[in-house]
């Protein structure tokens, strides 16, 4: 018997298999992969941390201290963007990229607005 049909003969035949029983196919589980986790690399993380709220779901929560020295703790879905995060961040704190914002550049930023 030549090495090929050996091979074939092994995979094709077994002792008596049912005709309900997995195929050899349907026994092979598929490998889980491993979530990776990025580097956070926006800067609104200099004022947010990561959290879950009371549905276990993720949210990011503001971590900046009022005028009143108390923390914001203000909380938003996290679906992986940080565009909420970077407009609460201006529109409660006028806080951007670079920084606190002057009084002047706030008063002709709103000024601009139609």
């Amino acid at each position: 018997m030549s090495r090929q049909s050996q091979i074939t003969s092994f995979l094709t035949t077994s002792s008596n298999p049912s005709p309900s029983a997995p195929s050899h196919e349907d026994l092979i589980q598929p490998s889980k992969k491993q979530k990776r986790t990025r580097k956070r690399t926006s800067w609104i993380w200099e004022h947010f941390i990561k959290d879950l709220n009371e549905n276990n779901e993720p949210v990011i929560v503001c971590q900046v201290i009022k005028e009143d020295g108390t923390k914001c703790n203000v909380q938003f879905k996290h679906d992986g963007s940080t565009s909420n995060g970077n407009s609460h961040l201006w529109s409660a704190h006028q806080i951007t990229k670079v920084g606190l914002q002057p009084e002047e550049k706030q008063l002709n930023s709103q000024k601009q607005k139609p």
